[in-house]
């Protein structure tokens, strides 16, 4: 019997209610009909200490998942547990900041592997050779590893096979929700619940998700299905948050999905994202239909960015004609009497005051098109693996390069929320001009501010 502790690390330290551990949950569900094997998930987040000491006792792999920020530092103080209480844990680490970073995590020797990317598959197999062999015996994709030259200790090889060039023939599970304590998550006053339809986005915005994770692949509509009876069996829940990306791809999987939503759940509202060039497939009539009367649709949250051409098309490569494609986007949600909720990014590379004065009477246009228009403000922090992560570093920026590094900024990557922050690649002249234009932008807007 092999036993398994699967851990989410806290992401932030002041919240009352999380989300569901999704990543967790789709990593668990690809194990949960194995032999042999017995396994338990530890939310930080949630959970008592005392329950992690407990399973820790029979302990033989730990799995952590980590994203750049604070829950790397908190990954890494319970890995530095797990190891400290039995050095012979295995230990295996994934997640966004591994997905990115996979050769910087393998190399902490705090780690024994990394699985990179959507990694049902192939957390999997290494699951089933670990459980077997209590090794890696062969190449598996995705997976990190480490052959250590024991006459030079600090000599390390690391072998690894590529992630696939798409994630197509992922094995879906139904989501093991009984494997959490589902109260421990929904606050009375929302009741609200989170579920993925699909991975990945067909775009490729530059400072958004690693290549590993642009690739796109869709849960079958059955399974979706399956889950969602089986959550509302579970929780009751009164507003459902569809986490994609993007859900507004495909126009008939939208409607399949809403059709199911309204046929099989009363008095519940929904809330969705996606991007403002998808709904040049969409007309008035097919929005109106979609937010039907009997299932409110909360809001759609469109990414904006920026209302400069320039940082849209050139820097976020956001595709061309954006800022155009959000007007008409705009247009058509005021028109189905859908609630349009955005974001701004600010501080971009390159960018400049003139910029943001661009955005400023950008926000001006989509407020008199859309009358309910809301909107949260952020200043952009590169993210690694990610394209604009590469191009801050010519400003003469510097990143850590060990796993032990990044836990030690703990949440300084972080952004916040409707709040000034620094701009490190931008010079001190054009920061003072930025900072006049950033409290226009809030004395124009603060309105609408969410």
């Amino acid at each position: 019997m092999l036993n398994i502790v699967l851990i989410m690390p806290k992401m932030e330290d002041y919240k009352d209610y999380h989300y569901f551990p999704l990543g967790i949950l789709a990593i668990a569900a690809s194990i949960d009909n194995i032999e042999y094997i017995n396994y338990n998930i530890y939310d930080e987040r949630v959970d008592n200490p005392s329950r992690l000491d407990a399973l820790l006792q029979k302990a033989d792999i730990v799995g952590v998942s980590m994203f750049t920020g604070y829950q790397v530092k908190c990954g890494c103080d319970l890995l530095v547990k797990t190891k400290s209480f039995n050095k012979d844990i295995i230990t295996i680490v994934g997640g966004p900041h591994a997905t990115a970073l996979p050769e910087e995590t393998i190399k902490s020797e705090l780690v024994d592997y990394v699985v990179a990317g959507y990694a049902e598959n192939s957390f999997r197999e290494l699951i089933i050779d670990l459980l077997n062999y209590r090794k890696l015996t062969r190449a598996i994709s995705g997976i990190y590893s480490k052959e250590e030259n024991y006459e030079i200790p600090s000599d390390i090889k690391i072998t690894y096979t590529d992630t696939p060039k798409n994630y197509r023939d992922l094995e879906w599970n139904a989501i093991p929700y009984h494997k959490i304590n589902i109260d421990s998550y929904i606050n009375p006053a929302t009741q609200r619940v989170i579920y993925v339809t699909q991975y990945g986005c067909p775009a490729k915005c530059t400072f958004c998700a690693t290549p590993e994770t642009r690739k796109w692949a869709e849960k079958p509509i059955e399974l979706i299905k399956k889950d969602l009876l089986h959550l509302y069996k579970t929780t009751k829940f009164k507003q459902l948050v569809f986490f994609d990306a993007t859900l507004f791809t495909r126009k008939n999987r939208v409607k399949e999905i809403v059709e199911f939503l309204s046929t099989e759940f009363e008095d519940i509202s929904w809330v969705a994202d996606a991007r403002a060039m998808e709904f040049k497939n969409y007309t008035v009539e097919d929005l109106i239909e979609i937010n039907k009367s009997n299932l409110k649709l909360k809001h759609l949250t469109v990414g904006l960015e920026t209302g400069s051409n320039r940082i849209a098309e050139d820097i976020y490569k956001k595709g061309k004609g954006h800022c155009d494609s959000y007007l008409k986007m705009a247009e058509k949600l005021s028109q189905a009497n859908i609630q349009l909720t955005s974001g701004c990014i600010f501080g971009a590379p390159t960018e400049t005051a003139d910029d943001l004065y661009e955005t400023l009477e950008f926000v001006s246009k989509v407020k008199k098109i859309h009358h309910n228009f809301k909107l949260s403000t952020t200043f952009f922090r590169p993210l690694p693996g990610t394209d604009l992560y590469e191009f801050v570093k010519s400003f003469g920026i510097e990143f850590p390069n060990t796993l032990d590094g990044w836990a030690k900024l703990e949440g300084v990557t972080h952004y916040e929320y409707n709040k000034w922050m620094s701009v490190p690649w931008m010079d001190t002249e054009e920061e003072k001009k930025y900072l006049v234009a950033y409290k226009e932008f809030i004395s124009a807007h603060g309105d609408i501010l969410v």
